[in-house]
């Protein structure tokens, strides 16, 4: 950057405006960018124990976003019939076109069966009618998801743990851990 600053610097005192354009702002690399610091295996433990000893719709959606590694967005687009048999006794969730322009199938295990079949109990309550998706939206998808991540920090305000943000990472050697921006 400040071999580009004094190029033009120069170009500009030697009038010689072709050293101006030697280096452009785009051959700079970019800053590196700080990530989320991983929680550590006991507060992730604990907000597996607060969503699972709570077992409401909100619950069952991060469980749910937490054992496919499903982004939010294409959560709450998730269709009624998303789940599939792909096999005998092998089951998959179709996910629907999303932040990564793809549509894809997630293979799941029976606890993710399980919570699709809560998530669509759940839905039944719901006085909304049944438009074709798994979550409801009483205002627009945004509201939903902003509903969804207000609840996940209620969650770990519960268990003591106050991050600002989270994400959640996808390994199919390891189970999904959250993290958080600290």
């Amino acid at each position: 950057m400040r071999l580009r600053c004094i190029l033009e610097e120069l170009a500009w005192t030697a009038q010689l405006p072709d050293l101006a354009h030697l280096i452009r702002r785009e051959d700079s690399p970019r800053p590196p960018q700080r990530l989320p610091a991983p929680l550590t295996a006991l507060q992730d433990q604990l907000i597996q124990q607060e969503l699972l000893r709570r077992n409401d719709l909100s619950a069952n959606v991060f469980l749910l976003l937490r054992h496919t590694g499903m982004r939010i967005g294409a959560c709450v687009d998730l269709s009624w019939d998303c789940l599939r048999n792909v096999a005998p006794d092998r089951w998959a969730i179709h996910v629907p076109l999303g932040k990564l322009k793809t549509e894809r199938m997630v293979p799941v295990d029976s606890f993710v069966c399980e919570l699709v079949q809560r998530l669509r109990f759940f839905r039944s309550f719901d006085p909304l009618p049944l438009e074709g998706t798994l979550l409801s939206r009483p205002h627009d998808k945004t509201a939903l998801i902003r509903q969804l991540r207000y609840y996940l920090h209620e969650v770990c305000a519960a268990v003591g743990i106050l991050p600002a943000s989270f994400r959640t990472a996808y390994d199919t050697r390891t189970p999904v851990r959250w993290s958080a921006r600290v």
